[in-house]
């Protein structure tokens, strides 16, 4: 109760206890984050404040399924996750994106609603 007080009133950051989270997951500054129910996000998640991540209304008043994060994504300030979505692996997503639809592996996504500005190609090295 101490830990949910600490977290929801003096830090202002509302994490659902049905959300999955991965191991390695930083919030910088987290003012004003909300991660809805059953959300899923990846290992090695960086968010900042203001995000909010969670299902969308439908309009029979039914909820989407909630956002699918994966692995070493970086979400900038401000920005929203809405829906059913699946973000890929390795993404960037600018400050004040709006997310609400799938977003591939390796993109860096920017704007209102989020469109991909880059691919990122990583190389892999084998030491012989």
């Amino acid at each position: 109760m101490l830990y949910k007080f600490a977290i929801g009133w003096l830090m202002n950051i509302g994490i659902n206890s049905s959300a999955v989270i991965g191991r390695g997951f930083r919030i910088q500054y987290g003012f004003g984050t909300v991660i809805g129910s059953h959300t899923v996000i990846g290992e090695n998640c960086n968010i900042r404040q203001l995000t909010n991540i969670s299902s969308k209304m439908k309009e029979n008043g039914s909820y989407s399924r909630a956002p699918r994060i994966g692995n070493n994504v970086d979400i900038g300030i401000n920005v929203v996750i809405l829906g059913d979505v699946n973000i890929g692996n390795n993404v960037t997503i600018g400050a004040g994106s709006v997310i609400t639809k799938d977003v591939e592996d390796n993109c860096v996504m920017v704007g209102n609603t989020a469109t991909v500005l880059k691919k990122k190609y990583i190389i892999s090295v084998e030491k012989s």
